[in-house]
């Protein structure tokens, strides 16, 4: 059963028992196999919450998320994480080799696609000058890494499943400007394949999407394009602004990090 990657979200809730608030309240849209989408909002507007969903870390109290028309509690879990490729702002890395650390205890992943994945991700150079190269062990028994290389160790990890959706959460922003503008640059070229769900406050890339949703309080309170929601001036339009100027400024105070 090849997945395509077409979802929908129909009328999603979620909440905690026993809280009368709502963190997610009545979401849908759908999103067609290959499309990208990006999630736009303040802290605490629900977005990480709603990408939580997919991989199915929680599952929604209210409504249904399917993938590719089947009720995402209806596929084997293991299933369904090959199928989702995701990447959280703070991801988890073992004690172990870079290897293993992508590789990730699926055998079936062949060294080409191992390389593939270490390259889109800006790792290669730099796995190059490690140590032992994908044979060096990090952390706590190895050698400590930067966050920017665990974001896009954790990256590669993601794509070395070849998945047919891949869920990116501000998952690229300890990368210094010109890193994190190569990453992009490569993963518009290999993401044609996939259903792409990002939270990012990359200009770039919210220029780029083929849909943007803005949360507030767990509810889409705007959508479209990027021109279109640009045009109309309202809460998007703000929120761009706002991201164009840290980023003008962020060039020119932030330390790079590799």
């Amino acid at each position: 059963g090849d997945v395509h990657g077409a979802i929908s979200i129909e009328q999603v809730q979620f909440g905690f028992a026993g809280s009368s608030r709502k963190i997610l309240d009545g979401i849908s849209f759908d999103i067609k196999p290959g499309q990208k989408v990006a999630l736009v909002g303040k802290v605490g507007s629900g977005k990480t919450w709603l990408i939580n969903l997919f991989p199915r870390l929680v599952d929604p109290t209210g409504g249904s998320i399917k993938l590719d028309g089947r009720d995402l509690r209806l596929y084997k879990l293991e299933d369904l994480r090959t199928s989702i490729g995701y990447v959280p702002q703070e991801p988890v890395l073992f004690s172990d080799t870079v290897r293993n650390n992508i590789v990730f205890g699926r055998e079936a992943i062949s060294d080409t696609v191992l390389e593939w994945a270490i390259e889109v991700a800006q790792l290669k150079d730099e796995i190059a000058l490690f140590p032992k190269g994908l044979d060096t062990a990090i952390g706590t028994r190895g050698m400590s890494i930067s966050g920017g290389q665990k974001q896009r160790l954790a990256l590669a990890r993601a794509l070395g499943g070849k998945p047919r959706v891949l869920i990116l959460d501000d998952c690229t922003s300890a990368l210094d400007a010109r890193t994190e503008a190569r990453l992009w640059e490569r993963l518009h070229e290999v993401m044609p394949d996939m259903t792409a769900i990002l939270i990012t406050h990359r200009p770039d890339t919210l220029a780029r999407v083929d849909m943007i949703y803005v949360l507030e309080e767990g509810k889409v309170i705007e959508s479209g394009r990027h021109y279109d929601l640009m045009a109309q001036g309202g809460h998007y339009a703000r929120v761009y602004k706002r991201y164009q100027l840290a980023e003008q400024v962020g060039d020119e105070t932030a330390p790079a990090e590799a």
